[in-house]
């Protein structure tokens, strides 16, 4: 029976209000402590780094790793997850970054750290250490586990983009602006959250899962609509509703059910994107800031 209901809360996601604009944006106001809040981020860099690349690395991450099962991206490869050869590409174009800098400064993410595939270990332990928006216990159990298997398992290889709120980084290797946006938007999500850690916690249990995901993927898809970028929108619905699915399918634990699950976000949206598309042309207006 969980695993019908899962499915049932994917179709109600998914294929509710296909033409509809996404509705209204909120910008985030970053929640500051009453004491004397210490920045995490370290002046000497900039907010969002762009890492120096290796070749032999960023080919071996794009056209080995990305179309291969990994312990990072999961059992289905990235690219194939997604019908993306942009995923997991780790040559970011300069539009990707410069629509990620946008998004921080929208946001107020003033301390939020970017790395663009990027691998820096002891900068990472650094901002762990200094991050004190996140309880002690939090950082260093399951902080100190998430850098280490950052350190040992490099996303410049094996890829992933994610956001770690133990040290407030968001880390980007595929050339997508929708899924810098969605994992913005869980740095957005997490900078309004007082406990940040427990916050995490459940966000890692059934159901809790689906909740943080679903607040990220819908930030996206507005800050696109509130941003007038129309192209970037039907992209978050072709990218975001296939990555959703795969969260939802992995809940019931079964291998055909998590199938189903991506290849109905898939199918919803490519529907959503294209009713969307049909609408800006059929009305000929611009999304409303």
């Amino acid at each position: 029976m969980k695993r019908y209901l899962h499915l049932i809360f994917i179709l109600i996601f998914f294929c509710s209000g296909c033409a509809t604009p996404p509705g209204r944006y909120i910008k985030g106001r970053p929640y500051k402590s009453p004491k004397k809040d210490v920045p995490v981020s370290d002046s000497r860099y900039s907010q969002v780094e762009v890492g120096r690349g290796v070749k032999f690395f960023n080919g071996l991450g794009h056209y080995f790793f990305s179309l291969v099962p990994n312990p990072i991206t999961g059992w289905i490869p990235g690219k194939l997850l997604l019908w993306s050869w942009k995923v997991d590409k780790h040559w970011i174009s300069q539009d990707t970054i410069d629509d990620m800098d946008e998004y921080l400064k929208t946001n107020n993410l003033w301390d939020a750290k970017v790395r663009i595939n990027q691998y820096a270990p002891i900068r990472e332990i650094r901002r762990l250490k200094r991050n004190y928006r996140v309880g002690a216990g939090y950082r260093w159990t399951l902080g100190l586990f998430g850098w280490l298997r950052y350190t040992l398992l490099p996303g410049t290889i094996f890829g992933g983009d994610n956001y770690n709120p133990y040290t407030d980084t968001v880390n980007i290797y595929s050339d997508l602006s929708a899924i810098a946006y969605h994992e913005g938007g869980h740095a957005k999500d997490f900078s309004w959250r007082r406990l940040k850690g427990t916050y995490n916690l459940l966000g890692m249990i059934p159901v809790g899962t689906e909740i943080l995901e679903f607040r990220a993927t819908r930030d996206a898809i507005r800050y696109t609509y509130y941003k007038k970028e129309k192209e970037n929108e039907l992209e978050c619905y072709k990218i975001l509703s296939p990555a959703f699915g795969s969260y939802v399918g992995g809940e019931t634990g079964s291998l055909p059910m998590y199938v189903m699950a991506v290849l109905t976000g898939h199918i919803t949206g490519r529907i959503k994107a294209s009713k969307r598309n049909k609408y800006y042309d059929k009305y000929l207006v611009e999304p409303d800031k």
